[in-house]
């Protein structure tokens, strides 16, 4: 999320309830990763619809995000 996050910046979260209607975009989410649901990260909304969630990240020359795992499924943001 360079340079809106940079490395060692603490992240504190609201958590949120499962609905989509909570969700803003351009809002700023944590979110299990789509591709190792152990580890959480942090991705700006960038669409949402009525079945799922696409991601971006703010450095998009270097994010992995929707681009590369597809819209996610609200169940996985968890703040």
């Amino acid at each position: 999320m360079y340079p809106t996050l940079k490395d060692g910046d603490i992240i504190i979260y609201k958590p949120i309830k499962k609905k989509f209607h909570e969700l803003n975009q351009n809002s700023i989410v944590v979110a299990w990763d789509p591709n190792n649901l152990k580890e959480l990260i942090i991705k700006r909304v960038h669409k949402i619809n009525n079945y799922a969630i696409e991601l971006r990240g703010d450095n998009q020359s270097k994010s992995i995000d929707s681009r590369h795992y597809g819209t996610i499924r609200n169940e996985i943001i968890e703040g």
